[in-house]
C-alpha cells in the first residue's frame, strides 16, 4: 500500500477460534480494505459506502472459513494496520501478516446466536442472500475478553 506510519483499516475474516487469547489474532493472511477495486466498483460512492463494501467482502470471506468449524458464526475483525505491512493481492483482497496484535483492533463483528441457523443453512447449500438481512453484532475492542469468555453460543464458560 504505502509508506510506514500511515495506517489503513482492514477487515479481517476470521473464525471464533482465530480470536485466541494470546494478545494476537490469526488472520489467515488476508483481509479487505478499501482498495481501488472497491472504489472503482462504486465510483459515485463515498468513504462510508466503500468501507461498507469492504466489510461485506470480508463477511463473505468469513463465511467460507466456517466450513467444518463451530460455531457457525461469521467473525470479522476491523484492524488499523501500518500500511507498510499490507500488500496488494487481487481485487479487493490484500495480504496481511499471519498474526495481528489485539492493540490494532478497532472493532469485532460477530454473528449473534439467532444467526447460527441461517449461517448453517447457507453453508448447507441454501442461497447466500439469506444472510442479507442478518447483521453482525458490534463489539468494542475492550469487550474482546468478555466475548472470548463465551463458548460461541453466548453462554458463559467455566
Amino acid at each position: 500500500m504505502s509508506a510506514s506510519g500511515h495506517r489503513v483499516r482492514v477487515y479481517l475474516p476470521v473464525t471464533w477460534a482465530d480470536l485466541g487469547t494470546t494478545g494476537t489474532i490469526s488472520t489467515h493472511g488476508a483481509g479487505q480494505p478499501v482498495t481501488a477495486a472497491v472504489r472503482d466498483a462504486d465510483p459515485d460512492g463515498g468513504a462510508e459506502d466503500w468501507e461498507f463494501a469492504a466489510f461485506v467482502d470480508a463477511c463473505a470471506s468469513a463465511l467460507e472459513l466456517l466450513r467444518g468449524t463451530t460455531p457457525a458464526r461469521r467473525v470479522v475483525v476491523a484492524v488499523d494496520l501500518d500500511a507498510s505491512v499490507v500488500r496488494p493481492a487481487s481485487g479487493s483482497t490484500v495480504d496481511v501478516p499471519a498474526l495481528v496484535d489485539v492493540a490494532d483492533v478497532a472493532a469485532v463483528h460477530v454473528d449473534g446466536a439467532q444467526a447460527e441457523p441461517v449461517v448453517a443453512a447457507v453453508l448447507g447449500g441454501q442461497p447466500a442472500d439469506l444472510l442479507d438481512d442478518v447483521a453482525l453484532e458490534w463489539y468494542h475492542p475492550d469487550e474482546l475478553d468478555a466475548l472470548l469468555s463465551r463458548d460461541g453460543t453466548g453462554r458463559e464458560t467455566g
